[in-house]
């Protein structure tokens, strides 16, 4: 292995990966009615309301080594709480809200996914849950009937025409808590540019134009693939565009999510799109320099800058980087910022 493939590994080893066991939950705002509270205040609730805080809290520990016994004790209590209804619940609807407050309360961990839509999904909001203890003003009140919440860090919110079509059916699940660990790919190609998952290594293309010519969409594509393989035969690097895989969201806006389990293919393709821009510059405003970053950078950069002076300037990124409106690429600055500047590696 050469000195630039060597690189090139160190920036994969780099990449954000996703890990096995995060999940994913649809978490049901009444209709929209509570998009906008859960936004403001950093948090989601369920609205049952049927078991003390206290004995949820009481019972953390138990639940991970007898998970029935706490179930079990949960529907005695909502069977209790619901006794002096003029209709007492029966058991399907008693079983179905224990495993809402279940899986609200003890099954969501840290590092899993939080999905809100708002009303009729116009607006939907992709968080993080970041802290495994609950919050509640009412808790110190020693209010035994108080909302049960867990604070959420906010990470985007979507449009609805921006939206993912992939992800319009997730939307069919009507319970207040939903796990939609089978969306996984795309809720993550939604929120992040440049992940693995599952052993495959993803970067994301945002398409920002409202409408998509087929053949500026084609011809990025092709022209893409062409310097790929033009690049990794000139310096050795051992990729080809063969390696990949494409998926495209149709959206205008939308995404081209392209994937491989050569995981330096994928890389590389991102640091040619995003030098082919003409620039690498941070939402912050900070800019990159290519001195000090790994070898392959500067070979890759500098092999760009000496081919734009022939044809690719005008040929890709003026004819179809331009009328696509491709995004810059974040994931990828931020990567190349995380590698220059010698930080940790974060897995």
């Amino acid at each position: 292995m050469n000195a630039l493939a060597t690189d090139l590994n160190l920036l994969v080893q780099a990449i954000q990966c996703v890990p096995s066991e995060k999940n994913y939950w649809l978490i049901r705002t009444q209709s929209g009615s509570l998009y906008q509270t859960f936004i403001d205040n950093n948090y989601i609730s369920i609205g049952h309301k049927e078991i003390p805080l206290q004995f949820l809290n009481t019972q953390k520990v138990t639940y991970r080594t007898n998970e029935s016994l706490v179930i079990n004790e949960i529907k005695q209590k909502i069977q209790a709480y619901h006794a002096s209804d003029e209709e007492p619940l029966d058991g399907r609807n008693i079983s179905l809200i224990a495993s809402q407050i279940v899986r609200f309360a003890y099954d969501i961990k840290v590092g899993d996914i939080i999905i809100i839509p708002s009303f009729n999904s116009n607006n939907v909001s992709f968080g993080i849950i970041k802290q495994e203890q609950w919050i509640n003003s009412d808790y110190n009140n020693n209010n035994d009937n108080a909302l049960l919440k867990r604070p959420v860090t906010w990470l985007k919110e979507v449009q609805r025409r921006e939206l993912d079509p992939y992800l319009y059916r997730m939307f069919t699940a009507h319970q207040a808590v939903n796990k939609v660990n089978d969306y996984a790919e795309i809720v993550e190609r939604s929120i992040n540019d440049l992940f693995i998952l599952d052993d495959e290594a993803h970067f994301i293309i945002n398409v920002g134009s409202d409408s998509i010519a087929a053949k500026d969409l084609f011809g990025l594509g092709s022209n893409l693939m062409d310097l790929l393989d033009e690049i990794s035969q000139k310096f050795s690097l051992g990729v080809s565009s063969k390696d990949l895989q494409v998926t495209i969201n149709i959206n205008s806006p939308g995404k081209i999510d392209i994937k491989s389990k050569i995981k330096s293919t994928t890389i590389v393709l991102g640091i040619i799109l995003l030098f082919c821009g003409g620039g690498y510059e941070t939402q912050d405003g900070t800019k990159l320099s290519t001195d000090g970053l790994p070898g392959v950078i500067k070979a890759i950069d500098e092999y760009l800058n000496h081919r734009q002076e022939r044809e690719l300037k005008e040929n890709i990124f003026t004819s179809y980087k331009d009328s696509l409106q491709i995004k810059e690429p974040e994931d990828i600055i931020q990567l190349l910022k995380q590698v220059s500047e010698n930080k940790d590696i974060a897995k």
